[in-house]
């Protein structure tokens, strides 16, 4: 009601222009490139990232060495830099024919440009004296394009505009006392000084920097009518109610965030903090893309066209740190600490007593706190069970020690994570205080054969053990050499020379301090026969590899077919 109130006094009421201020604003020359300001003004003009401009940049100083060191800090020249500007105007001076000012590359440039005292380790990003060729991409032209026009509009005059602030008054036609004050603004460009060097420079009506020239679509940044005075009565054309709603701050581009991290400092209200935040800020010019790019890696930010916009990740990270942590103030804190110490009014000791017992109180809080939620599985990917462990592969997690068990029958069954290749014995590990150490999985044969006969008959037999035979008149009986007890001062012997093709008993490794005992052994699965693992008794000794094989038999095939035989149990 109070909105549409006002639309009726502005057609019934009486206009008239209150007050008119108008000012002459200057801007100067901009400083030269380093290489943050280099990054934020291709991506405000062609929304490129800190990093690819850096890789550009890189590109334009390595590979064909027409611009200076790029990972630069400085926007400044020295002395002996700047008495060589006249050849780089004469190398880069002839693609902008009609938009030098005079005397460009003769002329000495200011203080504002050339400052030994405000030079680090390296100055301001220059082109140099060699002449472009046709070699350049698109975006390394356009990055190249722009350091050459920084350069040349050093020597141009200021930008120089005109202000103007308009005040109407709308008394009321009812009610005299009721007064409405409605401001328009408007801008004029007198000079355009250095202006026309920029990119697009003539596209569009001329902007003042600042906070208007934020704004592309700010209606009061226009030209007013010529010849307006004070006291000078106005007809209202239009007037309307706009229904609108507050919006959140913009959300950071590239290039606004590389101001806030070079800026951080300058919101702090302690001087001294904000003085060491100002000459540092957040990175080095070097490390801001690399930092923003870190950030897009971990998935804690995303981009949005221009913007960088929170993930729900980051947001948590946030949530979760050090208030300390996150705030610049600590880096300002640590700076202006490490400062004083430089000129000795400091105390390291306690500075590094401090960071310990600040680190402590970080750590502390950060491990008390609850992960963040698990991410919900892939598409098409199938969520696994939470377990506590897993029982370990013998395949490929080695089995210490294994003491044997009384005889009895293991069903293949019972391994489903074993697959047999034909001629492979699988050595399996039976719980138990550690006797013998031995290899989780058995070289395969060299050549197929059946695997080795005990030395002696089985003592006794257990309740469903399949009988083995003891003896047959084909098979050569196997000599076993004799072995010494072993005791806890004598360990037990090394085995011997590597068995034959025709044995499937691995060297076995001993285990000091234990009495020896056997191993599980499974024999390769046969066809249309129930396959079965045997678990000898701890009575049985298995047969050691002599260096002199017996007697081939006079029909070898027959032999190994019954041997075969000999160890299939009966269906």
């Amino acid at each position: 009601m109070e909105a549409a109130a006002i639309v009726a006094r502005a057609f019934a009421g009486r206009a008239a222009i209150a007050s008119i201020k108008a000012e002459t604003r200057s801007i100067p020359p901009p400083l030269l490139y380093d290489l943050t300001e280099l990054q934020r003004h291709a991506n405000r003009l062609y929304g490129l990232s800190a990093q690819k401009t850096l890789d550009i940049a890189q590109s334009l100083y390595e590979r064909h060495k027409l611009i200076s060191y790029p990972r630069t800090d400085s926007r400044h020249l020295s002395a002996a830099v700047a008495a060589t500007l006249g050849d780089v105007v004469a190398a880069v001076g002839g693609q902008y024919p009609g938009l030098l000012a005079p005397g460009t590359g003769t002329r000495p440039l200011g203080r504002r440009f050339v400052d030994d005292a405000r030079v680090t380790d390296h100055h301001a990003i220059l082109p140099t004296a060699k002449s472009a060729g046709e070699g350049l991409t698109a975006h390394e032209q356009k990055i190249y394009d722009l350091i050459c026009r920084r350069l040349l509009a050093a020597w141009h005059e200021d930008y120089v505009y005109s202000a103007t602030t308009v005040i109407t008054t709308i008394t009321s036609a009812d009610e005299p006392a009721i007064v409405d004050h409605y401001e328009s603004r408007g801008t004029a460009i007198q000079k355009h000084g250095w202006k026309v060097l920029e990119v697009g420079h003539g596209k569009s009506p001329a902007k003042p920097r600042g906070k208007a020239a934020a704004n592309e679509t700010d209606p009061g940044d226009q030209a007013l009518p010529a010849g307006l005075a004070r006291g000078q009565s106005q007809q209202v054309l239009e007037a309307k109610a706009l229904e609108k709603q507050t919006r959140p701050p913009p959300r950071h581009t590239e290039a606004t965030l590389l101001t806030a991290m070079e800026t951080a400092g300058r919101t702090l209200e302690e001087k001294e903090l904000s003085d060491a935040m100002r000459d540092l800020g957040l990175g080095t010019p070097a490390t801001r893309a690399q930092i923003i790019e870190t950030l897009l890696r971990r998935e804690y930010t995303i981009r949005e066209g221009k913007s960088l916009a929170a993930t729900d990740k980051g947001i948590y990270l946030i949530s979760v740190v050090h208030p300390d942590v996150k705030s610049p103030a600590m880096t300002g804190e640590w700076e202006a600490k490490l400062k004083r110490m430089s000129r000795g009014e400091g105390d390291l000791p306690t500075f590094m007593a401090a960071i310990e017992s600040f680190v402590t109180e970080v750590v502390g809080r950060v491990t008390g706190l609850s992960p963040p939620p698990a991410p919900s599985p892939r598409a098409g990917g199938e969520k696994r069970p939470p377990t506590t462990s897993e029982p370990p592969d013998p395949r490929t997690s080695p089995a210490p020690c294994a003491r044997a068990s009384p005889l009895r029958p293991v069903p293949l069954a019972a391994h489903p994570r074993v697959t047999r290749p034909p001629y492979l014995l699988e050595l399996r590990r039976i719980a138990g205080p550690p006797a013998i150490s031995l290899p989780p999985l058995a070289r395969p044969l060299r050549a197929p054969g059946p695997p080795a006969i005990p030395s002696r008959p089985i003592p006794r037999r257990r309740r469903n053990a399949v009988p083995q035979p003891t003896s047959s008149p084909l098979l050569p009986r196997p000599h076993r050499a004799a072995e010494p007890p072993a005791t806890s001062s004598q360990p037990r012997p090394r085995p011997g020379p590597e068995p034959s093709a025709t044995s499937l008993i691995p060297p076995l490794r001993p285990c000091p301090d234990a009495a020896p005992r056997a191993t599980s052994l499974i024999p390769p699965p046969q066809p249309r026969v129930p396959t079965t693992a045997l678990i000898p008794s701890p009575r049985l000794r298995l047969a050691a590899p002599r260096a002199t094989m017996p007697r081939p038999h006079p029909r070898p095939r027959l032999a190994a077919l019954l041997r075969m035989a000999a160890w299939i149990p009966p269906p």
